[in-house]
């Protein structure tokens, strides 16, 4: 393993202390809800929870410009998990296929973004359900291909190892 190769975790330092660390970003629209559960970050969500939720924000402009920001988080997510994969001896067949999810998974978050946003845009007027369920289809669909990622990443070290051993 090359060590320079790991300088593509760089970005994602960044984008955790702009969005995740102390006093910024979701921290800074929940102050007061140690419970606080981003939508994005849950697996699935009723149109209930989207209202309880954007009922809650103190700043819905911030929550509005953390949203954009996660177009760049998840170029550069999309980045690492392709780095990743180069990172690693892994055959062509499934080097590829790990390619093709990580970048199914970058099109599933690019396409949550903007209904959230519409979502939170529109929450007190109506809920229109429909589009709920697409945001939480997306949002689960998309936790689910980043579990499949993981699963060809660690699968084929799991295989490996247990070569070596024996």
């Amino acid at each position: 393993m090359n060590w320079l190769n790991l300088l593509y975790l760089l970005p994602l330092a960044g984008l955790y202390w702009l969005f995740l660390s102390s006093g910024r970003g979701y921290r800074l629209i929940h102050k007061n809800d140690q419970t606080f559960s981003s939508p994005e970050l849950r697996f699935r969500y009723t149109a209930d929870d989207l209202s309880a939720y954007f009922s809650g924000i103190e700043n819905q402009q911030e929550l509005t410009r953390i949203w954009r920001w996660k177009y760049a988080a998840t170029a550069v997510f999309l980045l690492v998990m392709v780095g990743i994969t180069f990172n690693f001896d892994l055959p062509l067949w499934l080097r590829s296929v790990m390619i093709v999810v990580a970048a199914l998974r970058a099109l599933l978050a690019f396409l949550e973004t903007p209904l959230l946003l519409s979502l939170q845009r529109d929450y007190r007027a109506n809920k229109p359900l429909l589009t709920v369920k697409a945001a939480s289809l997306i949002t689960s669909l998309k936790w689910c291909v980043t579990g499949l990622w993981l699963l060809g990443l660690f699968g084929f070290l799991m295989v490996r190892a247990l070569k070596m051993s024996a």
